[in-house]
């Protein structure tokens, strides 16, 4: 989750948790740890982990101001119809110096610009919100976060760079088959495997964008 080993008792929030396998992870290394999801399944899983998870929106808890040290949010912000709202309550549910960490993916990446209408990012209809490193940082200094942190990973572009490519050959060949040779995709794995080397030279074109920023 991009978080340092917490200190002494820290609490950390994660919004849109799955199962709870990240969260139980973190745990093990310390965190107090605690979820939201919305999907009831996902609930009773992370609830069977032992883990404690609320269901619904955090918008809507009233959980206690200035009681966490860390949210993170991974491939969760893209699906919001208002994710200023939502980064607002982090801000003040974090405590003075608390840490938010977001994972989403890149529309400036060259995933996109080479895949245009196929990149797996755009995933119409559930993303609502696409963003650029730019533009997720202003979004989050404007709503009143700190040292923003901004860098953008290809630790993942074997997956939606394969997906991209499958999905293009399947729009062009309508072929199940083709579409699933095309996911093993040279360009993918090539990102993969020297995508921290494609990061030095374009650091803002990776397949998914990591913020971290801070509360005053």
């Amino acid at each position: 989750m991009f978080l340092e080993a917490p200190q002494s008792n820290e609490r950390l929030l994660e919004i849109g948790c799955g199962n709870g396998a990240m969260l139980q992870k973190m745990q093990t290394r310390g965190w107090s740890v605690a979820g939201i999801e919305f999907d009831p399944e996902c609930v009773a899983q992370i609830r069977a982990r032992g883990l404690k998870c609320y269901d619904g929106d955090l918008r809507e808890l009233a959980l206690a101001s200035k009681t966490l040290s860390a949210i993170y949010m991974g491939h969760v912000i893209e699906h919001l119809h208002d994710p200023r709202s939502l980064l607002k309550e982090c801000l003040r549910l974090l405590t003075p110096g608390g840490r938010l960490v977001l994972v989403t993916p890149n529309a400036q990446g060259w995933g996109h610009r080479h895949y245009t209408k196929d990149w797996r990012g755009l995933e119409t209809p559930r993303h609502l919100q696409l963003f650029s490193p730019q533009s997720l940082r202003r979004l989050t200094e404007e709503t009143g976060f700190r040292e923003c942190n901004v860098r953008t990973t290809n630790r993942g572009a074997w997956y939606s760079l394969g997906m991209s490519a499958a999905m293009r050959s399947a729009r062009e060949k309508a072929s199940h088959d083709a579409a699933v040779l095309a996911m093993v995709s040279g360009r993918a794995f090539m990102f993969q495997l020297f995508g921290r080397v494609f990061g030095l030279v374009r650091p803002n074109e990776g397949e998914e964008i990591i913020l971290s920023a801070l509360k005053p």
